[in-house]
């Protein structure tokens, strides 16, 4: 009991010297923040373990909270509801009786799985709009999950809402903007769709939340090597691939050609043309290189947002290539780093940038893929209903096959091919396989399937090896 009293009474007066001190002064603004909220979770926790009394702690966890410490969060959440509470473990208290919107609310932007299913199922209603709760929804299906019942639903819930209905609501309420279908600029890039928007919006969300307590090693002597531009965006386009939401496409200035791997080489202002929120920049400046997030980019007045807490790389005192640097709060304890896109430009050495998950390898090109139909255009679906392949049956009939229903595939587009044949592209209806499966189905104007093919990508085969 005294060990405990000493413990906590140590924790109070570390939070209570940091909360009273106005001279913290770390490498970011926003771990500046990040300090003071630790600081006021630690003298709030400390006086409720002593005292047990929520009054004397809601001040400080609730001001912690409202910087956007998601421990703070979780500890007023949990205990609203009269759960024991994953981020403070030592029994259930119940804090005043006060609104509990904003803390749900404040966790729910911050993309916390927990608000999310408690907004989403319905277990807190909060005053928000129904394209709001829509938002929210989308985000929390969208979330990493192991419940293949859950990732169905969002393919469910773009069909049910329509694209054009949730294409607004992303609009509104995300960071990243709109979908977007035209290739603008840049040919052989696809835009993006609802998926990969909401996967774009995802993302740069968590690397937001990540950014607030993200901050520079203080060992610098152990630091390893860092990785390349190309080992980056491999890694980075393997985890995206493997979501299933979208494909990452690496843009490198240069003479305009297509590689493999979705690199593609276009002129620099091409390249800066096509930045769009959400994109990964890989910068270089002399000897010094840097990886950020696009948070905006205002073209009109020569802006471009970051979230990126280590901004030391963009100080004109440390880069010659940087003019000004200054910050715009966004909002809780978030900063952007806000520099012209002017300076920027120059320096861009890649962009990686998510967009719509197409058939591996075609960028919405089906026209040269399919092999020769195997079966004459004159044969007529009757002849062949005796067939043990799929090729030379009615297209209606292959729906109710083995490879259809195993996959969950529909058809997402449909196109006519050099030999008059309609080329239907299936995709998975399933966040399983949507990223990993796509069959293209060639028909006549008869309805009988001439010609077939299957793709799958390769890092998929090794996992189900």
């Amino acid at each position: 009991m005294e060990k405990s009293h000493f413990r906590w009474t140590t924790f109070r007066g570390a939070g209570q010297e940091l909360v009273d001190r106005s001279d913290i002064n770390t490498e970011s603004p926003q771990y500046n923040e990040w300090v003071r909220s630790q600081a006021l979770v630690y003298r709030g926790t400390a006086t409720l373990a002593k005292t047990h009394d929520w009054s004397l702690a809601f001040s400080d966890i609730e001001k912690s909270a409202e910087i956007g410490n998601l421990q703070a969060l979780r500890l007023l959440m949990e205990n609203y509801l009269g759960e024991k509470s994953s981020a403070y473990p030592f029994g259930s208290f119940r804090p005043p009786d006060t609104d509990k919107s904003k803390a749900f609310f404040t966790a729910a932007d911050l993309i916390d799985a927990y608000a999310l299913r408690k907004v989403t199922d319905g277990s807190v209603e909060l005053n928000v709009s129904a394209e709001q709760k829509l938002f929210w929804k989308l985000m929390y299906l969208a979330k990493p999950i192991d419940d293949s019942s859950q990732s169905k639903e969002i393919f469910d819930l773009i069909k049910n809402e329509g694209e054009s209905k949730l294409g607004t609501t992303i609009a509104q309420y995300g960071l990243v903007g709109a979908p977007f279908g035209e290739r603008t600029g840049i040919p052989s890039i696809p835009g993006r769709d609802v998926l990969a928007t909401v996967f774009a919006e995802l993302n740069l969300r968590i690397e937001l939340v990540r950014s607030l307590g993200a901050h520079t090693p203080l060992d610098r002597t152990q630091i390893p090597e860092a990785p390349t531009v190309m080992e980056n965006f491999l890694f980075l386009s393997t985890l995206v691939g493997e979501a299933g939401l979208a494909d990452m496409y690496l843009l490198v200035p240069g003479k305009p050609e297509t590689r493999q791997n979705n690199v593609h080489l276009f002129d620099r202002e091409a390249i800066v043309d096509e930045l769009r929120a959400g994109d990964i920049v890989w910068v270089g400046c002399g000897p010094f290189s840097h990886t950020a997030w696009v948070f905006a980019i205002d073209r009109n007045h020569d802006s471009i947002k970051f979230v990126d807490a280590n901004y030391e790389f963009w100080k004109p005192s440390h880069n010659s290539c940087v003019k000004t640097l200054s910050f715009e709060h966004f909002r809780y304890g978030y900063s952007s780093p806000t520099l012209k896109l002017s300076d920027v430009a120059p320096m861009i050495e890649a962009v990686g940038t998510l967009r719509t998950a197409e058939p591996i390898g075609l960028a919405g090109d089906v026209s040269t893929t399919l092999p020769t139909p195997s079966t004459p255009s004159s044969a007529t679906c009757s002849e062949q209903e005796t067939a043990t392949a799929l090729v030379g049956q009615s297209a209606s009939k292959i729906q109710r096959s083995d490879l259809i229903e195993f996959f969950q595939l529909i058809q997402t587009t449909s196109q006519l091919n050099s030999n008059g044949l309609s080329v239907n592209v299936l995709r998975p209806g399933t966040a399983r396989f949507y990223g990993n499966v796509a069959v293209l189905v060639a028909s006549d104007s008869k309805g009988c399937v001439r010609s077939m093919s299957l793709i799958l990508r390769r890092s998929f085969l090794l996992r189900i090896a």
